[in-house]
C-alpha cells in the first residue's frame, strides 16, 4: 500500500511497509546482477552450493527439520531451561492478558539488548551462575520485569506501562542489572533514555495501546485478536504499526 501526496509523490509513510522493503530489495538485487554495486559482487553461480551448505547444516542440527524461530525467547531458554517460568503466578491467568504481558517483556528486553561490553556479567541469584552479553541482558531484563522495574502499579509488576517506563531511573536499572564500578555496562544511560522515550510514545501514539499512564504496547494484542476473529491478522499492517509507532523512540536516526 503506497501512499501518495497531493503532488503525486510517495509519502514517507509509504516507506514503512513490507511492500517497500521487498521493492527496494529487488532493486538492490537487480543492481547486483548488473554488477552496479560499489561494495559487493554477486556470484549467482555459487547459490546452489550455498543453499546446499545451509540445508546440510540445518539437517545436522535439526534432523526433524523443526528449527526453532530466532527470537528473544531463545535467550530465555538458555541451556534447555525455560527461564520465563520464573514469572510464575505473577503472570495473569487470562490467556489474552498474559500474551500482552509477554509482548511487554519481549519489547523492553529487545530494546535493552545492545552491546554490553566484555566486562559486564549478570549473576543469577538462584543458581549463582554468571551470564554476559545478550544472554545476560535477556535474563537480567526478565528478572527486572518480574520485579516490577518497568511497571507503575505495585500489584501488577509484570508489565511495562507508560508511567513505569517514563519514570525509570538510571539507578534502578543499574541495580537490576547489577552494574557496579567493577561490573560496568556500556551505554546504561542510553538504555534508560530509550525506555523513557518508549513510555512517552506509547502514552500517545496509538489508540490500541490505551492512553495515559497505563498505556502499554502489549494492550494492542487484544486489537490483533479481534482482527483474527474477523478472519485474519494482516501482518503487513502489524509491521506498519510497529515501525510507525516505535520509530519515534530513535529521534534523528534513519
Amino acid at each position: 500500500m503506497t501512499s501518495i501526496d497531493a503532488k503525486g509523490a510517495p509519502t514517507v509513510a509509504s516507506l514503512l511497509t513490507a511492500e517497500a522493503v521487498r521493492t527496494r530489495a529487488r532493486m538492490i538485487f537487480d543492481a547486483a546482477k548488473r554488477g552496479a554495486l560499489t561494495h559487493f559482487a554477486l556470484h549467482i553461480d555459487a547459490l546452489p552450493a550455498c543453499a546446499a551448505y545451509v540445508a546440510d547444516t540445518i539437517r545436522q542440527n535439526y534432523p526433524d527439520l523443526k528449527v526453532p524461530p530466532h527470537s528473544r525467547w531463545r535467550h530465555l531458554s538458555a541451556n534447555g531451561h525455560d527461564w520465563a517460568e520464573r514469572l510464575g503466578d505473577r503472570l495473569s491467568s487470562d490467556d489474552y492478558r498474559r500474551a500482552g504481558q509477554m509482548m511487554d517483556l519481549a519489547l523492553v528486553s529487545v530494546l535493552l539488548d545492545a552491546g554490553a561490553g566484555p566486562d559486564w556479567r549478570w549473576r543469577d541469584p538462584v543458581t549463582g551462575r554468571d551470564f554476559g552479553r545478550s544472554e545476560g541482558l535477556a535474563l537480567a531484563s526478565l528478572d527486572a520485569f518480574r520485579d516490577g522495574v518497568f511497571s507503575s502499579v505495585a500489584d501488577a509488576p509484570c508489565q511495562a506501562d507508560a508511567a513505569g517506563l517514563q519514570g525509570l531511573s538510571t539507578e534502578r536499572l543499574a541495580a537490576a542489572f547489577q552494574v557496579r564500578d567493577d561490573n560496568p555496562l556500556i551505554g546504561l544511560d542510553g538504555r534508560v533514555a530509550l525506555l523513557r522515550r518508549l513510555g512517552s510514545v506509547i502514552a500517545t501514539a496509538h489508540s490500541g495501546f490505551g492512553s495515559g499512564a497505563q498505556a502499554r504496547f502489549g494492550n494492542i494484542f487484544n486489537q490483533w485478536v479481534e482482527a483474527l476473529d474477523m478472519g485474519e491478522i494482516d501482518l503487513p499492517t502489524v509491521l506498519e504499526v510497529v515501525l510507525e509507532t516505535l520509530g519515534a523512540i530513535w529521534p534523528g536516526r534513519i
